[in-house]
């Protein structure tokens, strides 16, 4: 009852072992890959957060500074700058 394989079941069998543990190696990279992605962004993104949160803050100070001395804050504007020819 020693069943035979044909040598070309053998090989095709071994290629798609071969393939599928490359697909699966990629699939693993492309995932820690994603990962690290990720965290960058969100480290980009506390950043920022940070950022803006540390000018709001600022502008309170200065409104609050200038309220005690009698005066008015005046928050800085979009500067803007039209030419014309």
């Amino acid at each position: 009852a020693d069943a035979q394989v044909p040598e070309s079941l053998l090989k095709k069998r071994k290629r798609n072992d071969a393939w599928a543990a490359a697909k699966a190696a990629e699939a693993d990279k492309a995932k820690k890959d994603h990962k690290a992605k990720r965290a960058a962004m969100f480290k980009r993104a506390e950043a920022y957060v940070k950022e803006y949160r540390e000018k709001e803050r600022d502008i309170v100070r200065l409104r609050r500074e200038a309220r005690a001395k009698g005066s008015f804050y005046m928050e800085p504007g979009a500067k803007g700058l039209f030419v014309m020819r």
